[in-house]
Protein backbone atom coordinates (compact mmCIF):
# COMPACT_ATOMS: atom_id res chain seq x y z
CA UNK A 1 0.00 0.00 0.00
CA UNK A 2 1.30 3.37 -0.76
CA UNK A 3 2.24 5.98 1.82
CA UNK A 4 -0.92 8.69 0.91
CA UNK A 5 -3.29 5.36 0.65
CA UNK A 6 -1.91 4.32 4.24
CA UNK A 7 -2.47 7.77 5.91
CA UNK A 8 -6.12 7.87 3.86
CA UNK A 9 -6.90 4.04 5.32
CA UNK A 10 -6.21 4.97 9.11
CA UNK A 11 -8.30 8.15 8.66
CA UNK A 12 -11.55 6.72 7.28
CA UNK A 13 -10.62 3.41 10.26
CA UNK A 14 -10.32 5.73 12.88
CA UNK A 15 -13.13 8.08 12.64
CA UNK A 16 -14.98 8.11 9.44
CA UNK A 17 -16.03 4.30 9.67
CA UNK A 18 -16.89 4.63 13.59
CA UNK A 19 -19.30 7.19 12.87
CA UNK A 20 -21.44 6.05 9.66
CA UNK A 21 -21.60 2.38 11.13
CA UNK A 22 -22.52 4.83 14.68
CA UNK A 23 -25.94 5.21 15.97
CA UNK A 24 -25.56 8.95 15.67
CA UNK A 25 -27.81 11.08 13.91
CA UNK A 26 -28.77 11.19 10.15
CA UNK A 27 -27.18 14.05 9.81
CA UNK A 28 -23.60 13.89 11.07
CA UNK A 29 -23.32 10.22 9.25
CA UNK A 30 -24.48 12.53 5.93
CA UNK A 31 -21.19 14.89 7.14
CA UNK A 32 -18.85 11.95 7.60
CA UNK A 33 -19.90 10.80 4.39
CA UNK A 34 -19.27 14.03 2.95
CA UNK A 35 -15.76 14.04 4.53
CA UNK A 36 -14.85 10.43 2.84
CA UNK A 37 -15.53 12.12 -0.50
CA UNK A 38 -12.66 14.58 0.41
CA UNK A 39 -9.94 12.17 2.06
CA UNK A 40 -10.48 9.49 -0.59
CA UNK A 41 -9.56 11.63 -3.26
CA UNK A 42 -6.10 13.00 -2.04
CA UNK A 43 -3.27 12.40 -3.76
CA UNK A 44 -0.53 14.09 -1.19
CA UNK A 45 -0.41 13.72 1.93
CA UNK A 46 0.53 17.02 3.03
CA UNK A 47 -2.57 18.34 1.14
CA UNK A 48 -4.61 15.21 4.19
CA UNK A 49 -2.95 17.29 6.72
CA UNK A 50 -3.57 20.44 5.45
CA UNK A 51 -7.45 19.37 5.06
CA UNK A 52 -7.63 18.13 8.69
CA UNK A 53 -5.62 20.80 10.46
CA UNK A 54 -8.93 22.64 9.59
CA UNK A 55 -10.66 21.04 12.23
CA UNK A 56 -7.64 21.44 14.67
CA UNK A 57 -9.03 24.57 16.21
CA UNK A 58 -12.71 23.64 16.20
CA UNK A 59 -13.10 22.10 19.52
CA UNK A 60 -16.47 24.07 20.56
CA UNK A 61 -17.83 22.63 17.16
CA UNK A 62 -20.98 20.94 17.50
CA UNK A 63 -19.95 18.10 15.30
CA UNK A 64 -16.75 17.92 17.76
CA UNK A 65 -19.15 17.77 20.60
CA UNK A 66 -21.53 15.49 19.15
CA UNK A 67 -19.32 12.72 18.36
CA UNK A 68 -17.14 12.60 21.35
CA UNK A 69 -20.59 12.39 23.59
CA UNK A 70 -20.88 9.33 21.16
CA UNK A 71 -17.94 8.14 22.47
CA UNK A 72 -16.56 8.26 18.89
CA UNK A 73 -12.69 10.34 17.85
CA UNK A 74 -12.98 13.15 15.95
CA UNK A 75 -9.76 14.44 13.57
CA UNK A 76 -8.61 16.66 16.32
CA UNK A 77 -8.13 13.16 17.85
CA UNK A 78 -5.90 11.58 15.13
CA UNK A 79 -4.22 14.31 13.41
CA UNK A 80 -1.14 14.37 16.31
CA UNK A 81 -0.63 10.63 15.59
CA UNK A 82 -1.33 10.58 12.12
CA UNK A 83 1.55 13.75 11.59
CA UNK A 84 4.14 11.65 13.64
CA UNK A 85 3.14 8.56 11.70
CA UNK A 86 3.81 10.21 7.94
CA UNK A 87 5.93 13.74 9.11
CA UNK A 88 8.75 12.40 6.57
CA UNK A 89 5.80 12.74 3.71
CA UNK A 90 4.26 16.03 5.31
CA UNK A 91 5.70 18.21 2.90
CA UNK A 92 4.23 16.63 -0.18
CA UNK A 93 1.32 18.72 -1.81
CA UNK A 94 0.02 19.07 -4.97
CA UNK A 95 1.43 22.26 -6.90
CA UNK A 96 0.98 24.27 -9.73
CA UNK A 97 3.60 22.27 -11.98
CA UNK A 98 1.59 19.47 -11.64
CA UNK A 99 -1.15 20.56 -14.19
CA UNK A 100 -0.05 19.38 -17.91
CA UNK A 101 -1.64 21.62 -20.71
CA UNK A 102 -4.40 19.39 -22.33
CA UNK A 103 -5.19 17.13 -19.48
CA UNK A 104 -8.62 16.47 -17.87
CA UNK A 105 -8.84 17.64 -14.24
CA UNK A 106 -11.32 16.72 -11.60
CA UNK A 107 -12.86 19.88 -9.54
CA UNK A 108 -11.91 17.74 -6.91
CA UNK A 109 -8.02 18.12 -8.01
CA UNK A 110 -8.74 22.11 -8.82
CA UNK A 111 -10.56 22.86 -5.22
CA UNK A 112 -7.51 20.72 -3.39
CA UNK A 113 -5.24 22.81 -5.01
CA UNK A 114 -7.09 26.26 -4.08
CA UNK A 115 -7.72 24.27 -0.80
CA UNK A 116 -11.24 24.85 -1.48
CA UNK A 117 -13.40 21.84 0.17
CA UNK A 118 -16.44 22.73 -0.97
CA UNK A 119 -17.45 21.93 -4.82
CA UNK A 120 -20.36 24.56 -4.70
CA UNK A 121 -17.32 26.94 -4.30
CA UNK A 122 -17.72 29.47 -7.73
CA UNK A 123 -15.78 29.68 -10.75
CA UNK A 124 -12.94 31.68 -9.72
CA UNK A 125 -10.79 30.74 -6.65
CA UNK A 126 -7.88 32.83 -5.24
CA UNK A 127 -4.72 31.44 -4.05
CA UNK A 128 -2.77 32.66 -1.50
CA UNK A 129 -2.67 36.41 -1.10
CA UNK A 130 -4.15 37.42 -4.31
CA UNK A 131 -0.57 35.24 -5.63
CA UNK A 132 -2.77 33.44 -8.55
CA UNK A 133 -6.29 32.49 -9.96
CA UNK A 134 -7.76 29.79 -10.69
CA UNK A 135 -10.88 29.72 -13.18
CA UNK A 136 -13.49 26.92 -13.68
CA UNK A 137 -15.34 28.14 -16.99
CA UNK A 138 -18.33 26.46 -18.08
CA UNK A 139 -19.18 26.93 -21.96
CA UNK A 140 -22.41 25.09 -22.08
CA UNK A 141 -25.29 24.89 -20.09
CA UNK A 142 -23.85 26.52 -16.66
CA UNK A 143 -25.02 29.20 -15.00
CA UNK A 144 -22.43 32.06 -17.28
CA UNK A 145 -22.81 31.82 -21.52
CA UNK A 146 -18.81 31.72 -21.48
CA UNK A 147 -16.95 31.17 -24.63
CA UNK A 148 -14.13 31.16 -26.95
CA UNK A 149 -13.02 34.13 -28.55
CA UNK A 150 -9.95 32.32 -30.23
CA UNK A 151 -10.29 28.45 -29.21
CA UNK A 152 -7.59 28.22 -26.55
CA UNK A 153 -6.09 31.08 -27.01
CA UNK A 154 -8.53 34.10 -25.91
CA UNK A 155 -11.49 33.29 -23.35
CA UNK A 156 -14.94 35.57 -23.01
CA UNK A 157 -15.05 34.86 -18.98
CA UNK A 158 -18.17 36.20 -17.20
CA UNK A 159 -17.56 38.01 -13.60
CA UNK A 160 -18.64 36.33 -10.53
CA UNK A 161 -22.11 38.19 -9.53
CA UNK A 162 -24.88 37.17 -7.15
CA UNK A 163 -28.48 37.45 -8.07
CA UNK A 164 -27.32 38.96 -11.27
CA UNK A 165 -25.51 41.79 -10.27
CA UNK A 166 -22.19 41.80 -11.58
CA UNK A 167 -20.11 43.99 -8.98
CA UNK A 168 -16.19 44.65 -9.88
CA UNK A 169 -15.72 44.80 -5.96
CA UNK A 170 -16.47 41.21 -5.46
CA UNK A 171 -13.46 40.05 -4.25
CA UNK A 172 -12.73 36.99 -7.21
CA UNK A 173 -13.69 40.15 -9.53
CA UNK A 174 -11.48 42.58 -8.20
CA UNK A 175 -8.39 39.53 -7.84
CA UNK A 176 -8.20 39.59 -11.72
CA UNK A 177 -9.43 43.22 -12.22
CA UNK A 178 -6.81 45.04 -10.40
CA UNK A 179 -3.75 43.22 -10.96
CA UNK A 180 -3.29 42.60 -14.90
CA UNK A 181 -0.26 40.65 -14.09
CA UNK A 182 -1.43 38.10 -12.12
CA UNK A 183 -1.36 34.61 -13.51
CA UNK A 184 -5.21 32.81 -14.39
CA UNK A 185 -4.88 29.45 -14.11
CA UNK A 186 -7.19 28.29 -16.90
CA UNK A 187 -9.63 24.82 -16.53
CA UNK A 188 -12.47 24.98 -19.17
CA UNK A 189 -15.04 21.81 -19.50
CA UNK A 190 -17.99 21.71 -22.40
CA UNK A 191 -21.37 21.39 -20.17
CA UNK A 192 -21.33 20.72 -16.00
CA UNK A 193 -21.09 17.10 -16.58
CA UNK A 194 -17.54 17.06 -18.02
CA UNK A 195 -13.79 16.82 -16.03
CA UNK A 196 -12.09 20.41 -16.98
CA UNK A 197 -9.33 20.34 -19.18
CA UNK A 198 -6.13 22.82 -18.28
CA UNK A 199 -5.80 25.06 -20.86
CA UNK A 200 -2.76 26.61 -19.88
CA UNK A 201 -1.95 30.24 -18.00
CA UNK A 202 -4.11 33.64 -18.81
CA UNK A 203 -3.58 37.24 -18.11
CA UNK A 204 -6.56 39.43 -18.04
CA UNK A 205 -6.68 41.87 -21.08
CA UNK A 206 -9.71 43.93 -20.52
CA UNK A 207 -13.12 44.28 -18.84
CA UNK A 208 -16.20 44.44 -20.92
CA UNK A 209 -19.84 45.05 -20.50
CA UNK A 210 -23.07 43.70 -22.20
CA UNK A 211 -26.39 45.43 -22.98
CA UNK A 212 -28.45 43.44 -19.73
CA UNK A 213 -25.80 44.55 -17.39
CA UNK A 214 -23.85 41.71 -17.44
CA UNK A 215 -19.54 41.83 -17.68
CA UNK A 216 -16.92 39.82 -18.31
CA UNK A 217 -13.04 39.29 -18.75
CA UNK A 218 -11.28 39.32 -22.17
CA UNK A 219 -8.44 36.80 -20.79
CA UNK A 220 -5.25 35.63 -23.21
CA UNK A 221 -3.08 32.92 -22.95
CA UNK A 222 0.14 33.60 -21.68
CA UNK A 223 2.34 31.60 -24.22
CA UNK A 224 5.90 30.29 -23.20
CA UNK A 225 4.72 30.17 -19.44
CA UNK A 226 3.36 26.48 -19.68
CA UNK A 227 4.12 25.01 -23.36
CA UNK A 228 7.30 23.41 -22.06
CA UNK A 229 7.22 20.78 -19.30
CA UNK A 230 10.08 20.44 -17.08
CA UNK A 231 11.59 16.89 -16.29
CA UNK A 232 11.03 16.87 -13.10
CA UNK A 233 7.43 17.78 -13.39
CA UNK A 234 7.00 15.48 -15.64
CA UNK A 235 8.95 12.61 -13.31
CA UNK A 236 6.14 13.61 -10.75
CA UNK A 237 2.71 13.36 -12.85
CA UNK A 238 4.05 10.30 -14.19
CA UNK A 239 4.50 8.87 -10.07
CA UNK A 240 0.85 10.01 -10.02
CA UNK A 241 -0.61 8.32 -13.01
CA UNK A 242 1.56 5.69 -11.78
CA UNK A 243 0.08 5.05 -8.44
CA UNK A 244 -3.44 5.56 -10.32
CA UNK A 245 -2.59 2.66 -12.69
CA UNK A 246 -1.84 0.39 -9.94
CA UNK A 247 -4.90 1.19 -7.35
CA UNK A 248 -7.02 -0.35 -10.56
CA UNK A 249 -8.32 -3.31 -11.25
CA UNK A 250 -6.81 -5.96 -14.03
CA UNK A 251 -9.95 -5.83 -15.61
CA UNK A 252 -10.15 -1.48 -15.83
CA UNK A 253 -6.11 -1.31 -16.26
CA UNK A 254 -6.22 -4.07 -19.17
CA UNK A 255 -9.22 -2.38 -21.09
CA UNK A 256 -7.48 1.44 -20.92
CA UNK A 257 -4.41 -0.21 -22.24
CA UNK A 258 -6.76 -1.60 -25.48
CA UNK A 259 -7.66 1.97 -26.11
CA UNK A 260 -4.10 2.90 -25.06
CA UNK A 261 -2.21 5.04 -28.23
CA UNK A 262 0.43 2.81 -29.39
CA UNK A 263 2.97 5.84 -30.01
CA UNK A 264 3.80 8.26 -26.82
CA UNK A 265 2.83 12.07 -27.44
CA UNK A 266 5.73 14.11 -27.82
CA UNK A 267 6.59 17.18 -25.50
CA UNK A 268 9.06 19.54 -25.07
CA UNK A 269 11.25 19.27 -21.66
CA UNK A 270 13.36 22.00 -20.77
CA UNK A 271 15.35 21.41 -17.20
CA UNK A 272 17.28 23.96 -15.23
CA UNK A 273 20.49 22.03 -14.12
CA UNK A 274 24.05 22.77 -12.82
CA UNK A 275 27.60 22.92 -14.19
CA UNK A 276 28.94 20.22 -11.42
CA UNK A 277 32.80 20.56 -10.32
CA UNK A 278 34.02 17.75 -12.16
CA UNK A 279 37.17 17.95 -9.31
CA UNK A 280 34.80 17.18 -6.13
CA UNK A 281 33.22 14.39 -8.30
CA UNK A 282 37.01 12.81 -9.12
CA UNK A 283 37.48 13.41 -5.55
CA UNK A 284 34.70 11.30 -4.20
CA UNK A 285 34.67 8.70 -6.18
CA UNK A 286 38.57 8.38 -5.52
CA UNK A 287 37.76 8.17 -1.74
CA UNK A 288 35.03 5.29 -2.03
CA UNK A 289 37.59 3.16 -4.30
CA UNK A 290 34.77 1.68 -6.04
CA UNK A 291 32.74 0.48 -3.11
CA UNK A 292 29.24 1.72 -2.51
CA UNK A 293 29.68 4.35 0.39
CA UNK A 294 26.28 3.54 1.75
CA UNK A 295 25.81 -0.37 1.35
CA UNK A 296 29.08 -0.81 1.23
CA UNK A 297 29.20 -3.50 -1.60
CA UNK A 298 31.01 -3.02 -4.78
CA UNK A 299 30.16 -0.84 -7.87
CA UNK A 300 27.85 -3.74 -9.78
CA UNK A 301 30.03 -3.34 -13.11
CA UNK A 302 32.91 -1.12 -14.59
CA UNK A 303 31.89 1.71 -17.04
CA UNK A 304 32.74 0.97 -20.52
CA UNK A 305 34.45 3.71 -21.47
CA UNK A 306 37.14 3.55 -18.86
CA UNK A 307 36.72 0.62 -17.10
CA UNK A 308 35.91 2.66 -13.73
CA UNK A 309 34.08 1.45 -11.03
CA UNK A 310 30.27 2.37 -11.91
CA UNK A 311 28.97 4.43 -8.75
CA UNK A 312 26.87 7.90 -8.93
CA UNK A 313 28.23 11.00 -7.33
CA UNK A 314 25.00 11.99 -5.22
CA UNK A 315 24.62 15.50 -3.20
CA UNK A 316 23.16 14.88 0.61
CA UNK A 317 21.56 18.64 0.28
CA UNK A 318 20.59 19.13 -3.44
CA UNK A 319 22.07 22.21 -5.52
CA UNK A 320 18.40 23.31 -5.98
CA UNK A 321 18.19 23.30 -2.72
CA UNK A 322 21.04 25.72 -2.16
CA UNK A 323 23.21 22.54 -1.02
CA UNK A 324 27.43 23.07 -1.28
CA UNK A 325 29.30 21.38 -4.17
CA UNK A 326 31.99 20.35 -2.22
CA UNK A 327 33.44 16.84 -1.35
CA UNK A 328 31.58 17.46 2.26
CA UNK A 329 28.28 17.48 0.70
CA UNK A 330 28.44 14.48 -1.47
CA UNK A 331 28.73 10.37 -1.35
CA UNK A 332 29.66 8.07 -4.13
CA UNK A 333 26.64 5.63 -4.49
CA UNK A 334 25.81 2.33 -6.26
CA UNK A 335 22.68 2.78 -8.45
CA UNK A 336 20.37 1.14 -5.69
CA UNK A 337 21.37 3.28 -3.10
CA UNK A 338 21.13 6.39 -5.18
CA UNK A 339 17.37 5.39 -6.17
CA UNK A 340 16.59 4.91 -2.41
CA UNK A 341 17.97 8.59 -1.69
CA UNK A 342 15.53 9.96 -4.38
CA UNK A 343 12.39 7.76 -3.56
CA UNK A 344 12.89 5.47 -0.82
CA UNK A 345 14.25 6.37 2.93
CA UNK A 346 17.04 7.88 2.00
CA UNK A 347 19.94 7.30 5.07
CA UNK A 348 21.85 10.40 3.85
CA UNK A 349 19.59 13.24 2.08
CA UNK A 350 18.89 15.96 3.83
CA UNK A 351 16.02 18.52 3.04
CA UNK A 352 16.05 21.95 1.84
Amino acid sequence: MTKINEAKAFVLEKVIAPVIESNIGVEYKNKARHAKGWIERFEYIGDLLDYLKRFKAENNHSVYRVLKNHGLLTFEDIIDELFIRFEAFSNQRASFDDFIVGRKYSSYQILILGKKYDTRVGGILIVGNNDVVIIKATLKGGDYPNEWLKEHESLKYFLKSIRGNYNIHYKENAAIHNNQAIPIYTFIRETPFDDFTFEGIFNYESLNHEPDGSMWFKLNKQFGADDKQDAIRLQKIEAIELLESLNLTDQQRRARLLKAPKKPSPIMIVSRGFKRNMDVVAEVLLRANGVCESCGNKAPFNKQTDGTPYLEVHHKKRLADGGDDDVNNAIALCPNCHRNEHYGNPKFSVSS
